[in-house]
């Protein structure tokens, strides 16, 4: 995937930046409860409450998924490999895996997941 090919992502990743300037790559996938509780086993593990989310920061545009990530670090204490939210009213739930580079997250990933994961063409 192409750096900006996703606004949310983008946003994500530049603000997990602010907090770890070697955090380089991202991947938001289906949000599932049984892969949260394994996540919570493997990994630093963290997450935020669309519903905790401010108003000025709802009425802003893209501004939701840097305050998440922002409120999930905080809450962790540290910077997470996973971030995760239940979603909201209009708000589909997520998972993000975070790592310094395409590979890592893929190897996150598949641990994760117990699905082999490459970068090789098609």
């Amino acid at each position: 995937m192409a750096f900006g090919a996703s606004r949310h992502l983008a946003g994500a990743l530049l603000k997990m930046m602010e907090f770890d300037e070697d955090m380089r790559a991202v991947m938001n996938i289906r949000y599932d409860p049984a892969l949260v509780a394994r996540a919570r086993t493997l990994f630093i593990t963290s997450s935020y409450s669309r519903a905790e989310e401010p108003e000025t920061i709802k009425k802003r545009e893209g501004a939701s998924v840097p305050w998440g990530i922002e409120t999930a670090i905080k809450k962790a204490g540290k910077v997470p490999d996973v971030i995760y939210h239940e979603g909201d009213i209009g708000k589909e739930p997520m998972m993000l895996i975070f790592g310094r580079n395409p590979e890592e997250v893929l190897r996150k990933f598949g641990i994760l997941t117990g699905k082999k994961c490459d970068r090789s063409p098609q």
